[in-house]
């Protein structure tokens, strides 16, 4: 009975997204998607533990370990908080870890809600970048090649 409400949600899931997509509002759609990664991410965790143990991967994305499936559509989703939090972590030893996920979390948000945004400017105006907007761009394009060399 419970395998088959993961199933129905995770279908949900998808098709929610491919409704939301027919919008063109990016600054809202982006961080929505995020968080449907999230909960697909620890629900695909849960999943894994419960009714299959057998499916998890072995990459090096944690060292190496195996760990399971959701964990990595987590990690992946949540890139741009992870390189701040990284970055936190090297001048701040003693940060709690329940702090760094808070962290990671909310830097995600952020970070796919100003991509977003941006698309949706450059949709309605046209014009060229400013500097900011170069900045999230090619920030947004280093986390896409680095996730590629990582995997």
């Amino acid at each position: 009975m419970k395998f088959k409400a993961v199933i129905t949600g995770v279908l949900s899931f998808f098709r929610n997204i491919k409704k939301s997509e027919g919008r063109k509002d990016f600054e809202k759609l982006l961080p929505v998607i995020y968080a449907k990664t999230l909960v697909l991410g620890f629900a695909l965790t849960g999943l894994t533990f419960t009714f299959f143990p057998k499916f998890v991967l072995c990459l090096t994305l944690f060292g190496n370990t195996c760990d399971p499936v959701g964990n990595y559509f987590v990690a992946i989703a949540s890139l741009p908080g992870y390189l701040v939090a990284s970055i936190l972590l090297f001048y701040f030893t003693n940060i709690s870890s329940q702090l760094l996920i808070i962290i990671i979390v909310l830097v995600s948000f952020v970070f796919y809600f100003l991509a977003g945004l941006l698309i949706d400017r450059l949709k309605v105006r046209k014009k060229t970048l400013s500097k900011t907007q170069l900045l999230v761009v090619l920030t947004f394009l280093l986390l896409v090649i680095a996730l590629f060399l990582v995997v």
